[in-house]
């Protein structure tokens, strides 16, 4: 508690405490923006690259308040920088006697160690996710026919992908995902190549290129560090939900330019999404029966382990069974559904 009363009392705590204020308001301003521009705009990539453009622009904004309200390098330990612009708002005093809202001062400077918290969770989780997703890509793999490698290197070279792409089948996803930057690799599920149609199957293989050649992973993770770091700002999830889903809409658009089918395509998004649930199904009743077998088991092995204490009147009242599982998007999502996911 000591450690923690002297982190509180800084002037980079209070500092931090003002931005993380001041954020709230600038972020709605930058979202308002986003939405006053998507609104005009119809094309995926603009929308893409303006979500981008805002997500960052929120970055920034909170790095420059940040800089703001920090202590003067080489000054008293009262002095904060003096911008030649005018700033936001005077600083209160920290005992909050002379501020309008008494004890918000005091306050203030414990909104850092909240802060500095919840990115640390949010990092772990992130981190426990990417270990998981390195395991994902070799663990319960096997390669795909040379058939199907030598059409996914042929697609890969009519969509101008330069980085070299590994296809592999596994028993852990139920639909197509693309993992890792400089050495991607591409999981299908097991019996999804044989499962729907050459062409069917070539046109989601070439959406998980698009996501390749784009470098959405690399972007997806760089979105993600800026998440941990404004975690707590509502403008950020919307943002990013537009993100995601006009980047979905941006390899849609990829993979119907270069097929000029888009009908097709939408039809194998669909049967990509059914043969998805059921996947999901047959393993949740899978589960299921695993779990009544079990549970099955230990009521009759308690049932015989209990006969003989009722045969010997020892223990009648207390003996028994113990009560002991990464969208069509755009025009084609509003008509059909969400597609493999990055």
């Amino acid at each position: 508690m000591i450690l923690l009363d002297l982190v509180i009392r800084t002037q980079i705590s209070e500092a931090l405490g003002w931005t993380l204020i001041h954020s709230l308001w600038e972020g709605i301003i930058i979202a308002a923006a986003l939405v006053a521009f998507l609104v005009s705009v119809r094309s995926p990539r603009i929308r893409y690259v303006a979500g981008c453009v805002a997500l960052f622009a929120m970055l920034a904004s909170f790095a420059v308040t940040l800089i703001h309200f920090l202590p003067e390098r080489g000054s008293g330990a009262g002095t904060l920088i003096k911008m030649t612009l005018a700033p936001w708002r005077p600083l209160p005093d920290m005992s909050g006697t002379n501020s309008r809202f008494p004890g918000f001062g005091t306050l203030l400077p414990w909104l850092a160690p909240v802060w500095i918290v919840g990115v640390c969770i949010f990092y772990l989780r992130y981190a426990a996710g990417w270990l998981s997703l390195y395991r994902m890509r070799r663990r319960s793999v096997c390669n795909v026919p040379d058939f199907w490698q030598r059409s996914f290197t042929r697609l890969a070279a009519e969509l101008k992908v330069l980085r070299p792409v590994e296809l592999l089948e596994s028993l852990l996803v139920d639909t197509p995902v693309v993992l890792g930057h400089f050495r991607p690799v591409v999981l299908v599920p097991l019996g999804f190549l044989a499962g729907m149609p050459s062409d069917q199957v070539e046109a989601i293989l070439l959406h998980e290129l698009a996501h390749i050649r784009r470098s959405d992973y690399f972007i997806n993770v760089c979105q993600r560090l800026v998440e941990g770091l404004l975690f707590y700002h509502p403008a950020v999830w919307w943002i990013l939900q537009v993100i995601r889903a006009e980047r979905e809409n941006c390899c849609d658009d990829m993979v119907v330019d270069f097929r000029g089918d888009a009908h097709a395509y939408a039809v194998a998004l669909t049967r990509t999404r059914t043969e998805s649930i059921g996947t999901t199904m047959a393993h949740a009743r899978t589960i299921r029966g695993r779990d009544r077998r079990k549970s099955h088991e230990t009521h009759q092995t308690s049932a015989r382990s209990a006969r003989p204490q009722r045969d010997l009147g020892a223990c009648s009242g207390r003996c028994g069974p113990d009560g002991e599982h990464h969208g069509g998007a755009g025009r084609l999502a509003r008509e059909h559904h969400p597609k493999p996911r990055l």
